[in-house]
């Protein structure tokens, strides 16, 4: 872990508290944004509406990009 790393885990500013109203929120932005490959494999088994929206956006993306080879194979036919 580099030096940002090590800052972003131990500082008080990634401490954020949020009031809204009655209610109060409160959380480490460092450990939300951690990116955890098992956590996010365990968080898509769990929560199975997360897991489809992802994969649809997935297949979209997939879609997309063999759209836009496509398009750039036709480009270069043209060219």
């Amino acid at each position: 872990m580099g030096k940002i790393g090590i800052y972003a885990s131990t500082s008080k500013l990634m401490d954020i508290r949020i009031h809204y109203g009655d209610e109060k929120f409160k959380f480490n932005l460092y450990e939300e944004l951690v990116v955890n490959e098992n956590k996010i494999n365990s968080e898509l088994k769990e929560q199975p509406s997360a897991y489809s929206f992802n994969s649809m956006l997935k297949k979209k993306l997939i879609r997309r990009m063999k759209d836009r080879e496509k398009e750039k194979e036709k480009i270069y036919g043209r060219l």
